[in-house]
């Protein structure tokens, strides 16, 4: 009977052993980081707690939990509870550089715990980018790129990732204004130079006439010069024999002459129209 006695208080010592094990296991902690911009929400689940001590991060806010706990000096205490859960958001898990972003997570648990990530929408995983320890999961919901790691006991995890690329505001103002202007002194600055070439041309045309009058008046003198010059100045080089008579003021006979002199020169030529002559300068450099 005593035998019998003994067998069951040791039956029942396994058995309560077994349950309690049986607890432990299935009392894992759950963690889930939520990255949004440079931000985490974090969410964890404790399961079954008696005496917790959690140390939250330095700049953690909005610490929420259904269950009841204190807070002093960032730790976060539990007496007791059942499916203690609690969430907060923090920033210290993020670093940012300028082209690539870093989660890293040191790992506080003694126990192990299965870790969800969930990244930012539309950041881009690819070889160059650092998967420590490498995750057991990696999925996606269409926006966002979830890894998972199961019982993991790293003592740091680290990932890094590509944020979206945001466009920057500024340039979306700043850049058309800045193009308006170049287009605008551009603008300007190829009207002044036109402008410039004209005045140029006009210059060089002038040069040109006035070196033509010399060229062409250089062995002239009195009313023969005056003939020349006065046809430089009109239109295409060429005057009615009337026209001549009356603004220089030169007899019909004395024009006569200074034109057959001319014309012997190869200055002018006349050109027959009835009674009426028309005198023309010919070209010469």
């Amino acid at each position: 009977m005593q035998k019998q006695t003994w067998a069951f208080i040791i039956l029942a010592v396994l058995a309560f052993s077994s349950i309690n094990l049986a607890s432990a296991e299935t009392n894992e902690i759950i963690v889930d980081y939520t990255l949004v911009e440079d931000k985490a929400l974090v969410q964890i689940d404790f399961g079954n707690v008696s005496n917790l001590k959690y140390e939250l991060p330095y700049d953690a806010r909005t610490i929420e939990s259904k269950q009841n706990f204190s807070l002093e000096k960032n730790v976060l205490q539990v007496e007791e509870s059942e499916n203690f859960s609690l969430s907060y958001i923090t920033e210290s898990v993020i670093e940012k550089t300028s082209n690539r972003n870093f989660f890293i997570l040191k790992n506080k648990f003694e126990q192990p715990m299965n870790l969800k990530l969930i990244l930012p929408e539309k950041a881009i995983l690819d070889d160059r980018n650092i998967l420590s320890p490498n995750p057991d999961f990696i999925s996606t919901d269409g926006r966002r790129i979830i890894l998972k790691w199961n019982s993991l006991n790293a003592e740091e995890i680290v990932v890094t990732y590509e944020p979206e690329q945001q466009i920057n505001i500024f340039w979306i103002i700043i850049a058309p204004l800045i193009l308006l202007g170049i287009i605008l002194y551009q603008s300007i600055a190829l009207k002044k130079k036109v402008k410039k070439l004209k005045k140029k041309k006009k210059i060089s045309a002038k040069r040109r006439k006035t070196r033509k009058k010399k060229n062409m008046t250089r062995n002239l003198y009195g009313e023969e010069k005056e003939i020349v010059e006065y046809l430089l100045g009109r239109k295409k080089n060429e005057s009615w024999t009337k026209e001549i008579v009356r603004d220089l003021g030169i007899s019909k006979v004395r024009l006569s002459r200074k034109l057959r002199k001319l014309q012997q020169k190869d200055l002018i030529e006349k050109i027959p129209h009835g009674n009426e002559n028309r005198i023309r300068l010919l070209k010469k450099e």
